[in-house]
């Protein structure tokens, strides 16, 4: 999922408040309590007359031990540039910032020796292999010999590269250099680590073993502050306790993801899975209303919707139309379907019509089918301006009191007794 730009953007007080905050503290001294990481009035510029090209402007930011930053952004927002300019690549174009209480602009060497990076570009050495990488970074970043060795074995069982362990860098797939590079910068326990899209090409099992180390080192044991860039809101939601939005190289939004989903959510996305349909239920149709043992032509099915009372629904039973598609394509396959397949398809149907008219009476208007497959549905519930007209407590009691009396919904989750319908946040910028 990607974050496009803030279209009409308002000046959020977040934003202004952090300005505010950050332009009226001293340099940061390393005292107890002050920013680790403290950015000011910082600016990159590209290129000069027409062709500059500004790709950060007037940064101010502070952030704290243990806390986990999230730079979002679309590709050209500054993110990228940001980091490069924090880890001592590039030089500001005006603007400072200090790291641990040092100056980027004047004790570089200093601060290189507080920070883990693992870059948007692979910078690896094609001619070592997983383990001579690790082992060589650790020993850059100073970990003692009598624990380097295990420190590499934690390192590549943690990001699922033991099997790889003999293999050259340039042998490597992309995902896998991808989990390197992050081994890398974690290699020492930096007190920072600036992480540019840890996770792209890397696969779900990985990532999540990725993103369990990273909340170790910061979340849960506050022992390093991490600043990542990501274009996956799950991935700031799983790791970032802070997250702040860029677009055209300023930051737009902050705050919590909480606290970005009330202030600019719009509603909600809700999955359903509707019931099975029984075979009584089947059986019962079939008969009362002396349905023939099959059906061979779309004109026959038409003729029997108008008679179940919904003509209408026989166009649904082509390609394409997920409605009538099961029974399109056995009627393609077989050359017929049998009673007891379209009874089923009926059935379905109705609970299916059952469940949009219901969820309409309880949220009115603002619900929208976006997506599904076959008994599984999904659908978004505008609930008005910055989403405050209805809560996630709301839409479940209007599920449970409304809802689910007029309609099979199937429970799934058994184990954790998770409920049929999932809510998750829709944001106004379609994250």
């Amino acid at each position: 999922m990607q974050v496009e730009e803030v279209v009409n953007y308002q000046a959020d007080p977040d934003v202004a408040q952090e300005e505010a905050r950050v332009r009226s503290m001293p340099n940061p001294s390393g005292l107890p309590g002050e920013d680790v990481i403290h950015i000011r009035e910082l600016r990159k510029v590209y290129g000069k007359g027409s062709k500059m090209k500004v790709a950060v402007r007037a940064l101010n930011l502070g952030l704290g031990k243990g806390e986990c930053f999230g730079f979002l952004g679309i590709n050209g927002a500054g993110k990228t540039s940001t980091l490069n300019i924090l880890t001592g690549a590039q030089l500001p174009s005006s603007g400072n910032a200090w790291l641990g209480s040092k100056n980027i602009l004047t004790d570089q060497k200093d601060v290189r020796r507080l920070i883990g990076y693992c870059p948007q570009h692979d910078a690896l050495l094609n001619l070592l292999s997983v383990r001579d990488h690790l082992k060589l970074f650790g020993r850059i970043k100073g970990v003692k010999p009598d624990v380097l060795d295990s420190f590499v074995e934690e390192m590549m069982q943690n990001l699922d590269l033991k099997a790889h362990e003999h293999k050259l860098a340039k042998m490597l797939s992309g995902g896998n250099k991808r989990k390197l590079g992050v081994g890398i910068a974690l290699m020492g326990s930096p007190q920072l680590v600036f992480l540019d899209e840890p996770s792209t090409g890397v696969d779900p099992g990985a990532r999540r073993f990725m993103w369990d180390i990273i909340a170790r080192l910061s979340t849960h044991r506050k022992e390093c502050t991490v600043v990542l860039t990501t274009h996956n809101m799950e991935e700031a939601e799983a790791l970032c306790s802070k997250i702040g939005i860029m677009v055209g190289g300023r930051l737009r939004c902050l705050g919590s993801n909480q606290r970005l989903k009330a202030q600019f959510g719009q509603g909600y996305q809700m999955e359903v899975k509707l019931s099975q349909t029984e075979d009584e239920a089947v059986k019962l149709l079939v008969e009362t209303r002396n349905m023939a043992p099959m059906f061979s032509t779309h004109a026959e099915l038409a003729q029997l919707c108008a008679a179940l009372g919904d003509p209408a629904r026989a166009n649904t039973v082509r390609e394409g139309c997920e409605e009538g598609y099961l029974i399109w394509s056995a009627l393609k396959q077989n050359g017929h379907v049998t009673a007891s397949q379209v009874a089923t398809w009926w059935l379905s149907e109705d609970n299916s019509h059952a469940l949009t008219t219901s969820l309409q009476g309880a949220f009115g208007a603002a619900v929208q089918l976006l997506e599904r497959h076959e008994r599984t549905l999904r659908f978004r519930i505008t609930t008005g301006e910055a989403a405050g007209g209805l809560s996630i407590a709301d839409v479940f009691e209007k599920m449970e009191t409304g809802v689910r009396s007029s309609v099979d919904i199937e429970e799934y989750g058994a184990p954790t007794h998770t409920p049929a319908f999932v809510v998750s946040n829709v944001y106004a910028y379609e994250i």
